[in-house]
């Protein structure tokens, strides 16, 4: 028996943006990315009724567009594992918990697949709905008679185009201890802290770190997806399983705003403070304060965001001397 069920995505666009929808669509409070994958922990109680914890981790497939399975149209894979119940129930909770899954993240509007490492068990295709395969079709050739469909498969399938880059335009706050970046966007309607987070650890480059920027700007300007929730728990238990106020005291942070092509970032020291039951900021380092105005670029702006944390970092350490 397979130990993980699959959701497939057919998106023609870059990973970190659908990660992103991914987060908003599930209301996760973080998430950890990386330039070739995604992952979100999951409380099985809030989709299934179940104890439990669940690890969906998305990439992109193996599938070719042209090997003749069911899986062909779909460039990504959402892949859960659950981890709860005793041995005998945890295959049909992890079945149901997938289901959940895929139910919910219709609202991608992109083209789904349900399925383990045998069997499809269901499709979604904007327009035309769900189709389930209640006793599971071959995803391989001997099932095509089952899941063919020709929006889906040949010269004429109705794969939707990438959606347009976010424009940059919010707030957010950046968090960076032990070369993990971790990125909490602030609501421009309330000035709120937004879910999700997210985590992206400082090597996997500057465009990967610009665009994780850009997205978090994006979503604090929108108004789509779960909105509620608290981030900044979860982006302390990212960074080792720290309490907020170990996270507090060993992180420097930048609050970062774009408006149009004006970009205004405010570091901040580690907190030294009375002990606190909250993440909070420590004092700001006036000096290296910027204020641009530049066409956005992700690389470039990925790369300045670094070279200011490790400035910040740097003056930290200079201050501790």
């Amino acid at each position: 028996m397979s130990r993980t069920v699959e959701i497939y995505v057919a998106d023609r666009g870059e990973l970190l943006p659908l990660a992103q929808r991914v987060g908003e669509e599930l209301g996760v409070s973080a998430y950890f990315a990386s330039r070739s994958s995604a992952v979100f922990a999951l409380d099985a109680s809030r989709w299934i009724g179940a104890e439990g914890t669940g690890t969906l981790t998305l990439a992109p497939t193996d599938a070719e567009p042209d090997d003749g399975t069911a899986l062909a149209p779909y460039a990504y894979e959402l892949s859960l594992e659950y981890r709860g119940g005793d041995n005998l129930a945890r295959g049909e909770l992890r079945e149901r918990f997938g289901r959940a899954l895929f139910d919910g993240l219709r609202a991608l509007e992109r083209p789904l697949a349900y399925a383990d490492d045998v069997s499809l068990y269901a499709d979604y295709l904007p327009g035309r709905g769900t189709r389930d395969f209640d006793t599971g079709a071959d995803w391989d050739e001997d099932g095509r008679d089952r899941w063919n469909d020709p929006r889906l498969y040949g010269p004429d399938a109705e794969i939707p185009a990438p959606e347009p880059p976010p424009v940059p335009r919010g707030s957010v706050t950046v968090f960076e201890t032990g070369g993990l970046v971790q990125f909490v966007p602030t609501s421009t309607l309330d000035s709120r802290s937004l879910v999700p987070a997210v985590s992206v650890r400082a090597d996997q480059g500057d465009a990967t770190i610009g665009r994780a920027l850009a997205l978090a700007l994006a979503r604090s300007s929108s108004t789509g997806g779960t909105r509620d929730g608290d981030p900044f728990r979860a982006v302390a238990g990212t960074a080792g399983g720290l309490s907020p106020d170990e996270y507090a005291r060993t992180a420097v942070s930048v609050d970062l705003a774009v408006e149009g092509e004006t970009i205004l970032a405010v570091p901040h020291l580690p907190h030294t403070g009375e002990p606190l039951k909250h993440i909070a900021q420590g004092p700001v380092v006036d000096s290296l304060a910027l204020r641009e105005s530049r066409a956005w670029d992700d690389a470039a702006m990925g790369r300045t965001l670094l070279d200011l944390i490790a400035a910040t970092r740097a003056h930290a350490g200079h201050q501790r001397v």
